[in-house]
């Protein structure tokens, strides 16, 4: 039986980002130095549908406390609607009924435990810089929404920054933004209309608002940096590599509420309060501070795209999609996505976990929409890049959803990191896929995010393919049966028979062809009504295919119409086989008479005729 290994879960989204990513690194170090696994439950960028996004969240609901020891959240990486009644409150409760400590990140809820990284050195370094390398001391700020955490947080240290150079920090020069790129242009507006004009440089809280700054100076003609300085503030400068910014390391921050996490799991007391972390951080002194000149920078930065990677998964000579669509089941399409995982980094292991119905017909969507009780370990692929890997695909290792999955608190090995993401269509659940680095500090690509997207849209085209060959092999079924009596029907004997004989002939069989008519029908409608006669075909049906032939090797029957019926067979037969058929009916049918306590008597008419192979 496999040992037991504590494991701490992480809730988040956007892995392959630069601050996910550096928490996490901070949270996996010291995890793995206290000998415990993590798990982390993600989801992708906000995109598409509601239902694409529900989703997406469905991961979260896989999270039993029962298999786990402690949480570390970070809801402000996570941007979806509706996440307090979705994700926050659920967790939170169950997290509190078990007795589970819960802590988060860089977002203070109320009666938790926040773990903050202190970015006031950050800001102080770049008014520093501002001031001393630049001479400025006319200075704006922009930060964040009035009232977020960080907002406050950053706009006060800029305030106490610019008290501690004498300068006191000028209200109208200071404005609430939105992170994002919405912004920065009214605020520039506003201080070109002011009465002291545009100031020597504008600081921002982060790098985007610094970015729709930058833009609409450009719009207006006005030049950067000989007019207007503009420094920002990031975790990632891969993007936005012109932009003279902060540029925090918050690896520290995820690895102090690791420790913190820790200590509560070992007993330590509860404290509902934010406790600051210390926070590494670099001064990226560019473009728009006037330190690097344009023919300085490398513009293959500014694309925010690793060419090496996104760009190759992106080019012309991946057909991934083409490929996955034309497979014709969904074991060649599971032999195709084990093939394109040369697209992902240097994964260790990769699974991939199906709910028992994954590739169910049934298109209602809300009876797929969470994961089953039952999951398969339909797929892995183990130590990707050993020369002694291993491979498995198959529907015969079950695992019990509540679990989470097999490996999650395995001591076997080195402590690990498991990053879990849901395999979904809309809302339409497959199960999930988790992949792991090993005991490595490392988090998943872009390109992974991409692919896995791939490949559930190509398992929901492969689900439709399949339905949609059922339902027309249904369709022909129905077409070729006789819904009375479930025996196929005229449609199906033209269908079927001229490929019957070539068979029998091909294989040197004779073919055998009885009629069979059931007597009486019309008096039984008359005086009894049609149900009654209704009854009487299905009980002639009956009999005529319970009654065997000998020496048939493959036998069908078929209803012609009204009380006329056809019974088929290809094998080796004699006149005294026909004969003894004949009176296998009659003796059915005397028995059925019998045993009836109905009001009138059942009898069939038979003829036969024995084709053999070299007749015409």
């Amino acid at each position: 039986m496999m040992s037991k290994r504590k494991c701490i879960a992480v809730v988040t989204s956007k892995t392959n980002l630069k601050y996910q990513s550096e928490i996490l690194k901070g949270i996996y170090r010291c995890a793995f130095s206290n000998n415990m696994n993590v798990a982390v439950f993600t989801t992708s960028l906000k995109r598409g549908s509601k239902n694409n996004n529900l989703g997406e969240l469905k991961i979260f609901s896989l999270i039993n406390m029962d298999k786990i020891c402690g949480i570390i959240y970070l809801p402000d990486t996570i941007e979806y609607d509706d996440l307090d009644t979705i994700l926050t409150e659920p967790l939170i409760a169950k997290a509190k009924e078990k007795n589970v400590p819960l802590i988060t990140i860089d977002y203070k809820i109320d009666g938790l435990m926040c773990i903050c990284g202190d970015d006031e050195n950050l800001v102080l370094g770049m008014v520093n810089h501002i001031i001393e390398k630049h001479n400025c001391t006319d200075i704006a700020y922009i930060t964040g929404y009035k009232g977020h955490p960080h907002s406050e947080h950053r706009l006060n240290a800029f305030k106490k920054a610019m008290l501690s150079h004498g300068i006191e920090p000028d209200e109208d020069r200071i404005c609430y933004g939105d992170f994002w790129l919405n912004s920065g242009a009214p605020f520039v507006d506003k201080l070109i209309a002011s009465e002291k004009g545009l100031p020597q440089a504008i600081i921002c809280a982060n790098n985007y608002m610094a970015k729709s700054i930058y833009k609409h100076l450009v719009e207006l003609g006005i030049k950067v940096p000989d007019e207007i300085l503009i420094a920002g503030y990031s975790e990632d400068i891969s993007k936005l590599s012109f932009i003279t910014s902060s540029v925090r390391s918050p690896s520290k921050t995820g690895e102090f509420a690791c420790e913190k996490l820790v200590k509560l799991i070992n007993g330590e007391k509860y404290v509902d309060e934010t406790i600051y972390s210390d926070l590494d951080y670099t001064i990226n002194a560019s473009i728009t501070c006037g330190c690097k000149s344009a023919c300085d920078y490398n513009y293959l930065d500014g694309k925010g795209i690793f060419l090496e990677e996104v760009g190759g998964y992106f080019s012309v000579t991946n057909t991934l999609n083409e490929s996955l669509f034309v497979c014709k089941n969904y074991t060649d399409m599971l032999w195709v996505i084990d093939w394109s995982t040369i697209f992902l980094d240097d994964f260790d292991d990769l699974y991939f976990c199906f709910c028992d119905d994954w590739n169910s017909y049934d298109s209602n969507v809300e009876s797929h929409d969470d994961y089953t009780d039952n999951m398969y370990l339909y797929y892995y692929r183990k130590n990707r890049n050993s020369k002694e890997y291993e491979k498995y695909l198959g529907d015969d290792y079950l695992f019990k959803k509540s679990d989470i999955f097999p490996y999650l608190n395995s001591d076997e090995g080195e402590p690990t990191a498991y990053i879990f993401r849901a395999m979904h269509f809309e809302n339409r659940c497959f199960g999930y896929a988790v992949i792991s680095y090993g005991n490595r500090l490392q988090t998943d690509s872009d390109v992974y995010d991409y692919w896995l997207r791939d490949v559930s849209n190509a398992l929901e085209s492969q689900r439709r393919t399949q339905e949609a060959l059922y339902l027309y092999d249904k369709m022909e079924e129905v077409a070729a049966t006789d819904s009375l009596t479930g025996l196929y029907n005229r449609n199906g004997f033209t269908t079927i028979i001229s490929d019957f004989i070539k068979d029998a002939d091909e294989k040197n069989y004779q073919t055998i062809i009885f009629m069979c008519d059931m007597n009486g029908l019309k008096y039984i409608n008359d005086n009894f009504g049609h149900n009654a006669g209704d009854d009487s075909i299905r009980d002639a049906a009956k009999i005529i295919s319970s009654a065997k032939i000998s020496g048939s090797a493959d036998e069908k029957n078929f209803r012609f119409g009204g009380d006329e019926y056809v019974k088929v067979a290809k094998g080796n037969f004699t006149q005294k086989d026909a004969e003894k058929f004949i009176k296998q009916i009659r003796k059915l049918t005397d028995e059925y008479n019998l045993k009836s306590s109905k009001p009138y008597p059942m009898y069939i008419s038979v003829g036969e005729y024995i084709k053999s192979p070299e007749s015409d």
